[in-house]
């Protein structure tokens, strides 16, 4: 908020300078007025990311399950139910299947 505020009173001092000469003016104003569309996309992509991270943990929009992790206690690998990689191991651990490196050495899950 503070880097917009000095950023308009720089530009009302440098438009009060500048309507002294009026050429510099109209290439002044061009200047401001790019600036502020600008602003303004910045304010459209900031209000699309709030709206994103609104919407992240109900899934709305987005028509896929969210995937669930789990961390092996074997290996330690951040486990997934969406297999990301063709070699890895499927594992069903409470009804689920996660999917673990193909190294792995767990021995509490059922292997698929």
């Amino acid at each position: 908020m503070k880097a917009i505020l000095k950023v308009g009173i720089a530009g009302f001092v440098l438009a009060g300078v500048t309507s002294m000469f009026p050429a510099v003016a109209d290439d002044t104003q061009m200047h401001v007025d790019r600036g502020i569309s600008l602003l303004n996309a910045m304010d459209k992509l900031i209000d699309g990311i709030k709206t994103r991270q609104a919407s992240a943990g109900t899934g709305a929009g987005t028509g896929a399950e969210l995937a669930e992790t789990m961390k092996c206690a074997a290996c330690g690998m951040e486990m997934s139910t969406v297999n990301t990689n063709a070699k890895f191991k499927a594992f069903e651990i409470n009804g689920k299947t996660f999917y673990c490196c193909t190294g792995c050495k767990m021995k509490n899950a059922r292997r698929k």
